[in-house]
């Protein structure tokens, strides 16, 4: 499973969730969906911890942090528009 161990270390990479929401995200996930990362960030996605777009992103490696209004989570987007700034972390 490498290849959902790399998953789920840019998930913890990104910020969006912490160490304790992804271990019960991921208890909370089908057995069958915890062997490829594509299955279980769906299911991520359904259980509402991660938007389409940051999952796609965190499967294609791309781990910089989301941060949505004061949250970050992905409820906290308001009527039509999100309110959402950028950051962008560097490791060296």
């Amino acid at each position: 499973m490498p290849a959902v161990d790399s998953f789920l270390k840019s998930v913890l990479r990104s910020g969006l969730l912490d160490s304790e929401q992804l271990q019960s995200a991921v208890r909370a996930a089908p057995p069958d969906s915890r062997s490829a990362p594509e299955s279980l960030a769906d299911h991520l996605v359904k259980a509402g911890k991660l938007s389409r777009y940051q999952a796609l992103k965190l499967l294609q490696g791309q781990c910089w942090g989301w941060y949505w209004g004061l949250s970050n989570s992905v409820a906290s987007r308001q009527g039509g528009m999100a309110r959402f700034t950028w950051r962008a972390t560097a490791e060296i």
